[in-house]
């Protein structure tokens, strides 16, 4: 049976709701909440249609054996309103654990109103009713989260996968979270493709869904797999029975044109939510910016043949009902550290109701302006109006403190991280930041000293960035995402990106500057995109074929990482860059671009380039008119030359399909012929075992399965025998599968009235009175 305390997550609103949920479903009586003000001694009300007296209830909620509380409060404040009331019916929850006797000296207490000692119900009582009613202990996320037993469970577990502070952070979204629609749409998502991919703009509660998500799932008894880098990280996790929860937040990272998906792994991430698809146990949840996940469609020829929209979970504002949005204010109030005359000042005046109603309203900010760090030396009577003021323009969170407290080096290392990788090591960041900073100085006057990079670190660190220590190096990212957001409105409404672009010495910067120009949300007017777009097009140019930047990666099966420079995908960016070079009118391009597809042909044909890497981009560049003779005939003898004839493995039988598609002709009649006998003898001549070569995981041998399908396909060929032997041999690597399990969203929420779109203001007033 449950043993919760209702008190250690749940405010006094989420245990009334909670308490709401349970007593319908347990008296068979509908009752409303918010509908009088809490003068009036009312928390729930059922009033029946066809006449009769009213039944009340009243939430208390109490910590662990204060029965003592309870009881001087019931005489005190609420017996003489009951008996103002006088209702037929009157119903005690509380989270007080009661014995029998205490039920009766409540009884007494509160005769003739309670009517048996079966209308009280204490905290055993209600650990009785989740017990029978497991639906609604879903429900209500906030009861997943015992902190110390949850972070413990899943960091106990096989996976190994997760980090603690990972874990502390959901465990911390999850007290201030409220449940809305999208919930329940990620879950009917989840329920029909097993892959969900969550949406939207920036600050919107992407990763907070997933959060919710993951505990949800976690109650379920599903192995959490949590992917940092890329998605190898999945597939290196050792195969267990168990079903797998996969997270992978921002999984294709801040900008699309950037180094975050590695070499194929475009495909690999096709090849593994297919897997997940076609899984009967594991599902996976991948967040990522709206704008961003459309570049990547178009960048990627591979994601942009996958419709994803049937996948998509859209986060927007308009799921955001007024109740909702006053809940996730309450609650971010209640859970704060805020100084009670703080909150306080929120009440008076109907502070709230501003806040609530506000054309800014957004949960990132919501939750920047509850923190004890931001509100910093504000006096508590300024506090509404400086967070409605800040709610007015959002920059004027962050742009107090930047412009009159930070000197000159430390602005300038915050505009340099802010073209940089998400998580930046501080090598690459005291490199970008030098050139940069040399640059301004000169052009001011200035003198520059070999401390400003470690006195900058020092000034900003713990407000505006934080560093972790990783083998390997030190990361540095920004403290909070709505830093980044105002750096972001900093430098497109000044005249430093032309300095920024020119003095940027990682391919990625040019690529961020590129990309952030073109957000919706930043709302760069055209003539300004017009004027830099050639200045940064010439240095993505100028920076094509520099190194990457170094990032965080995932040791296998562990949860540690290791900082590591990850490999130079020069195709990629080069079809990223003919676009740019396009877009932007930039003279010389088609030759520039004919020269660099010359110099991938030799490296081709030096091994220094795998096939592999370039024939899905082939045919992205004959589209575009790069299809000469000279061109087209290197590109395609070099690869060819390079697979060779001796092909004995399914990778290459595939890559030979994949470049008589992007290149037809590029194999005779005669050699097609050729490589389908071979195929056709290398089915029937090798084991599965040996078919499968390094892939030992059932679903991975699946889509082995899958794989041999599509190429003969190509080669018209009947595969199906070696199909069904390659599932047989994965269902036996796998053994028995557990039971499907029954995880269908609940068709009635009672915790989300997602039909109630008015929520008055006397609800909003009976709502956050109780902070009083």
């Amino acid at each position: 049976m449950p043993n919760y305390n209702f008190t250690e997550n749940l405010s006094p609103l989420d245990f009334e709701l909670l308490s709401k949920d349970l007593l319908e479903v347990e008296l068979g009586l509908q009752f409303e909440n918010f509908r009088e003000g809490r003068d009036g001694g009312i928390d729930l009300r059922h009033a029946p249609q066809s006449g009769g007296g009213e039944t009340i209830v009243q939430c208390k909620r109490f910590a662990e054996g204060a029965f003592a509380s309870l009881k001087s409060t019931l005489v005190r404040d609420e017996l003489p309103k009951i008996r103002k009331l006088n209702p037929s019916r009157y119903i005690l929850s509380t989270s007080v654990a009661l014995s029998p006797q205490q039920s009766k000296e409540i009884s007494k207490l509160l005769a003739p109103f309670i009517l048996t000692t079966g209308d009280i119900f204490g905290r055993d009582r209600l650990n009785s009713m989740l017990a029978k009613h497991p639906d609604i202990e879903r429900q209500h996320n906030k009861l997943w989260i015992k902190s110390a037993s949850i972070i413990q469970d899943i960091l106990n577990s096989k996976i190994h996968v997760v980090s603690q502070e990972e874990l502390e952070n959901t465990v911390s979204a999850a007290r201030i979270y409220v449940k809305n629609e999208s919930f329940n749409e990620a879950l009917a998502i989840l329920k029909e493709y097993r892959v969900c991919i969550i949406s939207g703009i920036p600050g919107i509660g992407k990763t907070t869904l997933a959060r919710m998500l993951l505990l949800y799932f976690h109650g379920l008894d599903y192995e959490i797999v949590k992917i940092e880098s890329n998605i190898s990280e999945a597939r290196s996790v050792p195969f267990h029975r168990r079903a797998r929860f996969y997270y992978y937040d921002d999984f294709l990272g801040q900008t699309a044109s950037a180094d975050k998906l590695g070499k194929n792994e475009d495909q690999k991430l096709l090849d593994f939510l297919k897997s997940i698809r076609e899984s009967e146990t594991s599902i996976a949840v991948l967040t990522t910016r709206e704008y961003i996940l459309h570049q990547a469609q178009m960048i990627y020829e591979k994601l942009s043949r996958v419709n994803l929209d049937s996948r998509k979970c859209i986060m927007d504002l308009s799921k955001y009902s007024r109740k909702i949005k006053a809940q996730i204010l309450y609650n971010h109030l209640y859970f704060s550290k805020l100084p009670k005359q703080h909150i306080d000042n929120i009440l008076q005046d109907r502070a709230y109701a501003k806040i609530v109603d506000h054309r800014n309203y957004s949960p990132r900010l919501i939750e920047t302006l509850t923190d004890l760090d931001w509100i910093a030396d504000i006096p508590a009577p300024s506090y509404a109006a400086e967070f409605v003021q800040s709610l007015d323009n959002p920059e004027s969170l962050w742009n107090h403190a930047y412009r009159w407290q930070l000197r000159p080096r430390s602005k300038n290392m915050l505009l340099v991280l802010t073209t940089l990788p998400t998580r930046t090591e501080i090598s690459d960041l005291r490199k970008a930041f030098s050139k940069f900073h040399l640059h301004t100085l000169r052009k001011s006057g200035g003198l520059s000293s070999p401390e400003d990079f470690i006195d900058s670190l020092k000034e900003l660190d713990g407000t505006f960035i934080k560093i972790e220590d990783i083998r390997g190096g030190k990361i540095v990212a920004f403290h909070n995402p709505s830093i980044r957001d105002f750096m972001q409105n900093i430098l497109f409404s000044g005249t430093l990106i032309t300095s920024l672009s020119r003095c940027s010495i990682f391919y990625e910067q040019a690529v961020w500057l590129w990309d952030a120009m073109r957000e919706k949300s930043l709302k760069v007017p055209r003539q300004v995109r017009d004027k830099y777009a050639p200045i940064i097009a010439r240095d993505m140019m100028r920076l094509y074929a520099t190194q990457p930047c170094k990032r965080p990666f995932r040791i296998y099966n562990s949860q540690q990482e290791i900082v590591s420079r990850g490999p130079l995908d020069q195709i990629r960016r080069l079809a990223t860059l003919e676009k740019v070079l396009k877009e932007s009118k930039t003279p010389g391009r088609r030759s520039f671009i004919e020269d660099e597809l010359i110099s991938i042909a030799t490296q081709i044909s030096s091994g220094a380039i795998s096939p592999s890497e370039i024939i899905t981009w082939i045919a992205t560049f004959r589209t575009k008119g790069y299809n000469s003779a000279q061109k087209d005939g290197q590109i395609s003898l070099a690869t060819k030359a390079s697979l060779g004839s001796n092909v004995d493995d399914v990778d290459n039988f595939e890559l030979i399909g994949d470049l008589e598609d992007a290149i037809p002709g590029t194999y005779t009649p005669y050699e097609i012929i050729q490589l389908k006998q071979k195929f056709h003898r290398y089915l029937e001549e090798k084991s599965c075992r040996e078919i499968a070569g390094h892939n030992d995981e059932p679903d991975e041998i699946r889509g082995v399965a899958d794989r041999i399908e599509s190429i003969g396909r190509f080669f018209e060929l009947d595969t199906q025998t070696a199909e069904t032997a390659m599932k047989e041999y994965a269902d036996e690597k796998e053994g028995e599968i557990e039971e499907r399990r029954d995880w269908e969203p609940d068709d009635d929420d009672r915790s989300i009235d997602l039909s109630e779109e008015h929520f008055s203001d006397d609800a909003l007033d009976s709502m956050f009175r109780t902070l009083e």
